[in-house]
């Protein structure tokens, strides 16, 4: 094919993340049948790189160039950043398509309309277990979900999935842990995350106290979350958040089996 039509059929698709599986569906959707197919996909997108219509990215993901004709190295570098919602979507949705839930910290700041790139995305899956990198300083954790030890490591996803709730962040949507596992997950320790931030959680329920579900939050305890529903009691206690921390108390002694851990403030 003309390298030039092509050029053009890329150019209203400006910023977005494909594979190469995706660019020769766009290209013609007969493109890539059979390795003949493959090698001729493969020496497109080198063409296409070498002229910055094409930008590579981690993950054997690229970006299509909103203006490869004033392509750098730095213009790359905020592409990736400026686009870094589609970038994580795609990589979730290449690895786990529907079944995914977006937990961690920044499941509480995109309720607080909070969409600035974190260091670390968690994603809790239904059996997909991988760190894979958007950029050399952000990074996507997918984690399987499973219950605690107690109740013996089973598949804890479809408790996640039912709870949570879809939010629009930079115009892509995003299944987002709910309310209660949102504070469970952000008061629970994670690998890449450096610290449990009490003060976003304080910030998160001087809006959203009064939102937070009895029955979900001892749900979710049932199946994991003993620790961090202590570390919730000791916050909701010390910051006055009566309603939440009757809740919690409540959920430490009927699900946690009267488990109370102290001293679980990080």
């Amino acid at each position: 094919m003309d390298i030039n039509k092509i050029v053009k059929k890329l150019s209203n698709k400006s910023w977005l993340a494909i594979d190469l599986e995706d660019l020769s569906e766009y290209v013609d959707p007969g493109f890539s049948r059979g390795e003949e197919g493959k090698r001729d996909t493969y020496k497109l997108a080198y063409a296409l790189k070498s002229r910055w219509t094409l930008v590579p990215i981690k993950n054997g993901l690229y970006l299509v160039s909103e203006r490869p004709e004033i392509f750098d190295e730095t213009e790359r570098l905020r592409m990736v950043e400026d686009a870094y919602w589609k970038i994580a979507k795609k990589l979730v949705s290449k690895n786990c398509g529907s079944g995914y839930v977006l937990a961690g910290p920044k499941s509480l700041e995109i309720r607080m309309r909070d969409f600035s790139i974190p260091n670390t995305l968690i994603v809790y899956t239904k059996n997909y277990d991988a760190t894979l990198l958007v950029t050399d300083r952000n990074r996507i954790v997918f984690k399987t979900a499973k219950t605690g030890s107690k109740t013996g490591r089973t598949n804890a996803f479809p408790v996640f999935a039912k709870f949570s709730e879809t939010f629009v962040v930079e115009g892509i949507k995003w299944k987002v842990a709910s309310v209660e596992q949102a504070l469970l997950d952000s008061l629970t320790v994670h690998k890449g995350v450096s610290e449990i931030d009490e003060y976003a959680v304080s910030k998160f329920l001087s809006k959203y106290a009064k939102s937070v579900d009895r029955d979900r939050l001892g749900r979710l305890v049932s199946c994991k979350y003993l620790t961090a529903v202590n570390r919730l009691r000791e916050i909701s206690r010390n910051k006055g958040f009566t309603s939440v921390y009757e809740k919690a108390l409540d959920v430490v002694k009927r699900e946690g089996g009267n488990c109370f851990i102290t001293g679980t403030e990080n």
